[in-house]
């Protein structure tokens, strides 16, 4: 279901509007004799009552940002059924690692919000009882990553109700969240190779949070000097249209990728500046909302452009989509100068700009964004290979997840490499990182003992070029894939060409694809026996299908380097040490 939003989002008025429509499905199942909900889809990984209560709590990251009397005491009767061990609707002791942990911060924010009612309503007794249901926080173990953000929270949020809290707490998760930071505003999510959208909705989103609340001046005044760094890169991830280049992982949080930009805003005086803010969330906000996000009943579904299993992580649960309420920050303060000036025109950027911290390349055509990537790795969640080791995202042509390695068209491999050995298949992953700079990606894959393929990526858009020399014991068939599209867009908007080889195309599986349920994919393939090769191609992606393929390029292997566009590259030297025996072996 798609809900078209007009052009007039301006006053807050507009956007509270928009945001009591997406919350009313949520806000109709709210009772006072209850103290969670559950809504229709698909489970995650963590109890159901833990999902419930994730289902509740991610409503109130939206209303803490309304003014509804009768709502608030509703919502407020239902907090008390929650934090009551005595009371059916508890909503359990904290773990190690639960959920719970991560679904408190929305209702202490929704308390601070509405904190002369809390006040007023709450008794000491029923206080102490609130207290100590948060307080647990401070008593488990919490993943080692923007986790860390949620105890902060927690406690500030106490502190500002008025009751106990732990300022050494603070403290000591502020020290770990300050480790992962790599300089230039990006942090690492955790101790891991991850530099995805959790920079902008979590570590700055909740950073800013921070800093709105807290008379903390020197944490905060970071916190403001961090997100400014951060916000001149981060706005080339987004298109002149309004889409955001997607890659990683929670991409079933949808609009919440602008919630870095509607917090950001509360803290911009310049007129200019807001009216760009101003401009990158409305656009990205409609975008949204003309693709097919709700059920009949108006709930978000997981997914990204349509309802969409394969895309979720283990811990996405029917509630999960609803970080989105996130991108409505910006009411935070409603008498903003946001809201009285006129959203702007996409800023004038660069063609590109690199951005070492986060393994990662962007380069701009026609107001699209094409983001090349190499080094940022996961190994927990579902789907990473795809997530983050591709050779470049695409505003324009969103990423397929594979489904299988049965077959091609269940693998559905866009902007990747298949490398096909015996009756085996094996997608690009583990590369290791040999060389990023503004010109080329370069980096070593070895699918199986006794086969290397080292991967040269020179960044480009609409077009860029990809060499790949292969070092092997044994016979390879080596496929090079461009960007999946639907039908029509195939050999015009996207495109793969290589001397020597016949450009052919893959129609996928459906919904393999974040935004098409139906899609197809250019490639072009060659098969080496054992020795060393050269495999070379043109790649073009872009929404204005292209004339003129690129003048013939000049790259060879000569004297054991690689010559491409006037300039040598190293190429790997070791010694084969498996045998075809051995690569029989272990594909056995």
């Amino acid at each position: 279901m798609k809900h078209p939003v007009s052009s007039a989002l301006h006053t807050a008025a507009d956007y509270k509007g928009l945001l009591r429509e997406l919350l009313s499905p949520l806000t109709a199942l709210y009772r006072k004799d209850c103290s969670s909900f559950p809504l229709p889809g698909r489970p995650a990984a963590y109890p159901e009552s833990e999902q419930n209560f994730e289902n509740f709590s991610r409503s109130l990251i939206g209303l803490s940002l309304l003014d509804d009397e009768k709502m608030t005491e509703t919502c407020f009767q239902m907090i008390r059924n929650g934090v009551d061990p005595s009371c059916s609707g508890y909503w359990g002791d904290l773990y190690d690692e639960s959920q719970l942990v991560v679904e408190q911060f929305p209702v202490l924010l929704f308390c601070v919000r509405h904190k002369a009612f809390f006040e007023q309503r709450f008794s000491d007794e029923e206080k102490a009882i609130f207290f100590r249901w948060f307080n647990q926080v401070n008593r488990v173990r919490i993943c080692d990553n923007n986790w860390h953000f949620f105890p902060i929270l927690v406690n500030l949020f106490l502190k500002i109700l008025g009751l106990p809290h732990s300022d050494e707490a603070i403290e000591s998760h502020w020290e770990r969240i300050d480790a992962f930071y790599l300089g230039h505003g990006w942090y690492s999510d955790g101790n891991s190779l991850q530099r995805d959208y959790y920079n902008a909705f979590g570590f700055h989103f909740y950073s800013l949070l921070y800093a709105f609340f807290s008379p903390d001046e020197a944490r905060s005044r970071l916190a403001r000097e961090r997100a400014r760094e951060f916000a001149v890169a981060f706005v080339y991830f987004f298109s002149e249209e309004g889409p955001a280049v997607p890659f990683g992982r929670s991409l079933t949080y949808r609009f919440a990728q602008v919630a870095f930009w509607s917090l950001y805003a509360c803290f911009v005086e310049d007129r200019e500046e807001l009216g760009r803010i101003k401009g990158i969330v409305n656009r990205n906000l409609r975008w949204w909302l003309s693709q097919d996000i709700t059920d009949e009943n108006g709930f978000l579904v997981n997914g990204y452009a349509y309802d969409n299993p394969f895309l979720t992580e283990q811990y996405n649960g029917p509630g999960s989509p609803y970080w989105a309420f996130k991108a409505f920050f910006c009411l935070l303060v409603p008498s903003s100068a946001y809201f009285e000036v006129p959203e702007s025109a996409f800023p004038l950027l660069e063609a590109g700009i690199d951005i070492p911290e986060a393994f990662v390349s962007i380069r701009r055509s026609n107001g699209n964004v094409s983001l090349f990537m190499n080094g940022q790795r996961n190994a927990f969640f579902c789907g990473n290979a795809a997530k983050y080791e591709k050779f470049v995202y695409s505003s324009l042509f969103a990423f397929n997840v594979s489904r299988s390695d049965a077959t091609l068209q269940t693998l559905a491999p866009d902007s990747t490499l298949v490398a096909c050995i015996g009756k085996s298949r094996f997608v690009r992953r583990d590369a290791v990182v040999v060389r990023n700079d503004a010109e080329v990606q370069i980096s070593d894959w070895e699918p199986v003992p006794g086969v290397l393929v080292r991967s040269f990526i020179f960044l480009g858009a609409p077009w860029h070029t990809r060499a790949h020399y292969i070092l092997s014991d044994c016979y390879v068939e080596l496929i090079d894939f461009g960007f999946a599209c639907r039908k029509e867009a195939l050999h015009t908007c996207s495109e793969i060409s290589g001397k020597g080889m016949a450009t052919q195309e893959l129609e996928c599986i459906p919904c393999t694809n974040l935004v098409s349920e139906r899609v197809w994919i250019p490639f072009v393939s060659a098969r080496f026996p054992a020795g060393c090769h050269l495999m070379a191609d043109d790649v073009y992606g872009d929404d204005i299908p292209w004339k003129q393929r690129p003048t013939a390029r000049d790259i060879e292997v000569r004297h054991g380097v690689l010559l491409a566009f006037g300039h040598v590259y190293p190429l790997p030297r070791r010694t084969l040490r498996a045998r075809l025996s051995k690569v029989k072996q272990f594909l056995h």
